[in-house]
């Protein structure tokens, strides 16, 4: 009973801290990162949906943001050399009171995944210090453990756009390898959530 008390003020206490997308993104009281320049990482970011959704079937993959050369923005699964980002901090959100950040390619820091427009897949692009190039996200933690991988509870986190006011969204709740990455109203369903 103590342990059905403990989940349920723990998901009650979760829901309060989930941020909500401001109406007009590019309203947003942007200011400076203030964290010297340095990098975070590298990391890789496994999708919550992906990795989840082959269970049913009997498969258990971490599948992974990735970029191969040009083509950037599609998941696959652990293992791939593409696969780790540097974050990068490139603005503060005064109104989310959350970092503003730059996923850089580990294999190549010159290159940022890049969403072009609302709705639109994402792809590798030379990377621009800019809050509303389409290149910058800010990481909401969702604060509730989504996945039981390798063992442990990991803590889902979402990637809002402030140049589209969307979130970064597996396309369609897909979790086969390539499945693209795009950009999609916030809805903090599981194909929006990275850990």
């Amino acid at each position: 009973m103590l342990r059905k008390l403990l989940v349920a003020a723990v998901l009650i206490a979760s829901v309060a801290i989930v941020p909500t997308a401001t109406a007009s993104p590019a309203s947003a009281d942007i200011g400076p990162c203030g964290d010297s320049g340095q990098w975070f990482g590298p990391y890789w970011w496994g999708s919550v949906g992906a990795t989840n959704g082959g269970i049913p079937y009997g498969y258990r993959n971490r599948m992974v943001l990735t970029a191969d050369d040009w083509y950037g923005g599609h998941i696959h699964q652990d293992g791939n050399a593409n696969q780790m980002w540097y974050m990068d901090c490139i603005g503060y959100d005064y109104g989310q009171g959350s970092r503003i950040i730059q996923f850089r390619l580990a294999s190549d820091p010159s290159r940022c995944l890049t969403a072009y427009a609302a709705y639109a897949g994402t792809t590798l692009d030379y990377c621009q210090d800019d809050p509303y190039s389409g290149q910058a996200f800010e990481q909401w933690g969702i604060g509730e453990a989504y996945v039981d991988y390798e063992g442990y509870d990991v803590w889902a986190n979402a990637f809002y756009s402030p140049t589209y006011g969307q979130c970064l969204d597996v396309f369609n709740g897909d979790w086969w390898n390539d499945t693209q990455v795009i950009v999609w109203d916030c809805h903090f369903g599981a194909n929006q959530l990275w850990y």
